[in-house]
């Protein structure tokens, strides 16, 4: 349990670091757009105010430094909002991977604020994920948990499912029944050989050894849902026909205690 626990939270910690590194070059690029913009409108006042203390200025220049004042004003706010956006998505993770407690939330618009804080990550390829789950899904859960099940999820499939094809697709969708929430993650990547299924939760299992693989992904994965959120997880694939894991959490979600760092 302590082994399982300091994995855990050292596994936290290192996604907490790569999400830093990525937020912060995400971040850039809305502040650049917002940087050159103002210097551009910078520059047109300067224009104007000189035409204006020679007497110069025409109703035309002046039609259009207004038509470029406003277009600068509607770039800047669009790029602040942008930015704002992800680094609110920043804190939400960032903060529930910090945290132990669980909390009511809305599923659509909390996965798609971890899709947001990896942006950068899923940019890098041509791969897709669509989230088919409708607004007001709400579900009673420890979402510091959750998002980290999604984030490796994806990144199993971005590293394994998805190594020879071009432009992979994730769907994550979600169905309540009469006893319990279910989030289904598919890919349709390479899938997984039916001898290798039966050692898919296995610490240091990987197929990818030999290229940095740690064989802990889906492992970690398994005791997150199980023992951080009280639920169980079921996989299903074939060669060639994708992956299914089918996440399935109670209604009513139940505290354990507290697992202590102390021998």
């Amino acid at each position: 349990k302590l082994n399982n626990l300091i994995r855990l939270k050292t596994k936290k910690i290192s996604n907490l670091g790569n999400m830093v590194t990525t937020i912060a070059h995400e971040v850039s690029s809305p502040f650049s757009t917002l940087q050159l913009a103002l210097t551009h409108l910078h520059s047109s006042i300067s224009n104007v105010r000189q035409a204006l203390e020679d007497n110069i200025l025409h109703s035309a220049q002046l039609e259009t430094f207004l038509d470029n004042a406003f277009e600068v004003v509607d770039i800047s706010q669009l790029n602040i909002i942008q930015a704002n956006e992800i680094l609110k998505s920043f804190k939400l993770i960032a903060v529930d991977q910090c945290s132990n407690v669980h909390s009511k939330i809305d599923l659509k618009e909390y996965i798609d604020s971890i899709l947001l804080s990896i942006k950068p990550k899923l940019r890098q390829k041509k791969h897709t994920v669509n989230v088919n789950i409708p607004e007001g899904c709400m579900v009673t859960t420890k979402p510091g948990a959750l998002s980290q099940i999604i984030i490796n999820l994806i990144s199993n499939s971005y590293m394994h499912a998805f190594e020879t094809i071009e432009s992979g697709e994730i769907i994550i969708s979600y169905d309540k029944t009469a006893q319990e929430h279910v989030l289904t993650y598919e890919d349709n990547g390479c899938g997984i050989a039916e001898a290798d299924m039966e050692k898919l939760f296995d610490k240091y299992f990987t197929t990818k050894k030999r290229t940095g693989g740690s064989g802990l992904g889906m492992s970690i994965i398994k005791q997150l849902v199980q023992e951080e959120l009280n639920g169980d997880i079921l996989v299903v694939s074939e060669i060639n026909k994708g992956i299914t894991t089918k996440i399935i959490l109670p209604l009513e979600f139940k505290t354990h205690a507290p697992l202590s760092l102390r021998a």
